[in-house]
């Protein structure tokens, strides 16, 4: 039985991409910084590994994360919300 091959789906990079997701999300919560470059990372390498659409999804998730909480430490006058 012949498989097909969807693009922008792959279980090898689907891992990866997930643990972005989570590093992405994890990003409001605790070390903003380590975590978005982590989800960056990650989702970089799903992304690479074939799950292209969901490594897109985390990348730019922990991307946008850590431009609102930069944003709001700026307005809110550097509460230390980035240590």
């Amino acid at each position: 039985m012949e498989q097909r091959r969807v693009a922008g789906h792959s279980s090898a990079g689907r891992g990866w991409a997930i643990a972005g997701m989570v590093c992405g999300l994890l990003t409001l919560v605790w070390t903003p910084i380590v975590f978005a470059f982590l989800g960056v990372a990650l989702g970089f390498v799903g992304r690479m590994k074939g799950a292209v659409t969901l490594g897109n999804a985390a990348m730019t998730l922990s991307i946008a994360l850590l431009v609102l909480i930069v944003a709001v430490n700026a307005v809110l006058g550097g509460i230390g919300a980035l240590v």
